[in-house]
């Protein structure tokens, strides 16, 4: 994180509730306590914004680090495999946002209280894998050859990081595959199953060509970019079946995280950061250049209900989704 500040009471950071002046609303105040990895300051206020955003009146009375003794009654109710754990006050069923929460299933009943959901209350700077051992600098990005908000994250993080001269971190691409009965699907397809495989070839055996690849690749053909980027088609044509053995242990860590959509972002091992701009909150990355916002995603979830929130983008179907440089896959190099 950027900052590490605030004061530490008991194992707990207290943050005031900023931004809501009970008095001047008809809203009820709402107390929520939260359970979080590391309850720094600037996280617990960016996640307090976004909680607001569905409870307006919602004020914080503690953060208790996961490790902290007053956490644990917290976690026992919500044996969460996912930080902050939003424990809400039982005065919110008399709030007037209390039905639509509940109905929407934004906040599920618990003993004593409320939580709130960890698939909706979700900061900026990524929800916290419990029980997971920390890879310093680690970045790994979940996302899918033919999907257009995939390519522009990972052309600008593979261009930003070669640009630094102490990059402070690895780049590992990860492919959002699935794995049934023994076969693999991509959902763009078979097309963009091939493209999957051949790319993770290339970052295993080649990554200093694997930058060369994927920029050329926006214009070309797979085969003429294996030319271009400097690569024998012959031997990547030739470890095919070693693409897909890749595919099958990214399909299975895939899973294991819950990851369908992307393009998202596993930090360290630990953070899973569902949109680019969640990337700045850590020391390596301060400096992206983000002058636009960069939304939208693909896979089954992206549609209304995330433009609804607010998410916007790129929403593409399995049976339409290749934007224009999906070039139909090549016979004689990595077919699947």
């Amino acid at each position: 994180m950027r900052k590490r500040v605030g004061v530490l009471i008991a194992g707990a950071l207290f943050v005031a509730g900023a931004g809501v002046d009970p008095a001047k609303t008809s809203s009820p105040s709402v107390p929520v306590t939260l359970v979080d990895a590391t309850c720094e300051k600037s996280r617990v206020e960016n996640f307090m914004v976004f909680v607001r955003g569905a409870i307006d009146t919602a004020s914080l009375t503690t953060c208790h680090t996961e490790q902290a003794k007053e956490a644990k009654p917290f976690l026992e109710k919500a044996p969460s495999a996912t930080l902050p754990l939003l424990f809400i006050d039982p005065s919110i069923d008399k709030h007037p946002a209390y039905a639509a929460l509940v109905q929407a299933g934004k906040i599920q009943p618990v003993k004593g209280g409320f939580l709130g959901s960890e698939s909706y209350f979700s900061p900026v700077s990524g929800r916290y894998l419990r029980g997971r051992p920390r890879k310093p600098g680690e970045l790994a990005v979940f996302g899918m050859a033919f999907c257009p908000a995939s390519q522009r994250v990972e052309r600008l993080l593979l261009n930003f990081r070669q640009a630094q001269a102490e990059p402070g971190f690895t780049l590992q691409l990860r492919f959002l595959v699935t794995e049934t009965g023994g076969s693999l699907f991509s959902f763009h397809g078979k097309e963009e199953l091939w493209e999957d495989g051949l790319q993770a070839i290339i970052q295993r055996d080649h990554p200093e060509r694997l930058r060369d690849y994927l920029l050329a690749r926006q214009d070309l053909h797979a085969p003429q970019t294996i030319a271009v980027a400097g690569l024998d088609a012959a031997e990547l044509s030739a470890k095919g079946g070693e693409g897909l053995s890749l595919l099958k242990e990214d399909a299975a860590l895939a899973k294991e995280l819950r990851l369908a959509d992307g393009p998202v972002f596993l930090w360290e091992n630990q953070y899973v950061i569902y949109l680019p701009q969640g990337l700045v909150w850590y020391a390596p990355f301060e400096r992206l250049p983000l002058l636009q916002p960069l939304t939208g995603g693909c896979g089954p979830g992206w549609g209304q209900a995330q433009q609804a929130n607010g998410l916007g983008g790129e929403t593409e179907s399995p049976s339409g989704g290749c934007a224009g440089n999906c070039a139909a896959a090549q016979s004689g190099v990595l077919v699947p």
